[in-house]
């Protein structure tokens, strides 16, 4: 294979390597969507639960600390998956400054004042500036969706608990 070949091949890859970039990103704010409505459908029914009137209000003191706790972490994990579905751009500060020598992200692209001058540098982009280009955003959406799935990793993590404490308060006897 050529030097040529063998640039364009990587080249491919990387495009390869950001789509399924761009995929994992949409599966883990999708799967954080639901995550956080489910959270907050949980809260709701602890507060309706914890009202005056509630089903959660004549427990056990062991009950009512399960139940505070319980409700604790399930507002962590609330807190966590919204953390996690939050766009995370990056410093538009960072991104006026940089933008001439990033040509695939979005926060940096809109810095450019006309059409005309991104068109010029795209012409003089080379195929070794391209593989660079390419291989800085991997890293840098590499790191936001590792970001995103740990923070819906945690959100969960917290969640179970939480509703199993506050499930065992609400059936345990009183």
């Amino acid at each position: 294979m050529t030097k040529q070949s063998d640039l364009t091949r990587s080249i491919d890859v990387a495009w390869r390597a950001h789509a399924a970039q761009e995929a994992w990103t949409a599966k883990v704010d999708g799967k954080a969507a639901i995550v956080l409505a489910l959270e907050v459908a949980l809260m709701a029914a602890l507060i309706n639960g914890l009202a005056p009137d509630g089903a959660l209000v004549a427990l056990t003191v062991v009950g009512a600390v399960a139940v505070h706790v319980g409700a604790a972490l399930v507002t962590s994990a609330a807190l966590l998956a919204a953390i996690a579905v939050l766009p995370m751009l990056g410093s538009s500060i960072a991104h006026a400054r940089e933008y001439r020598s990033n040509l695939i992200y979005f926060g940096h692209l809109r810095h450019w004042p006309d059409g005309s001058d991104l068109a010029n540098r795209l012409r003089g982009l080379s195929s070794e500036d391209l593989l660079e280009q390419l291989a800085r955003q991997l890293r840098e959406m590499s790191r936001r969706n590792w970001r995103k799935h740990r923070l819906l990793q945690a959100s969960i993590l917290a969640a179970l608990p939480g509703t199993l404490l506050v499930i065992g308060a609400a059936l345990a006897p009183r």
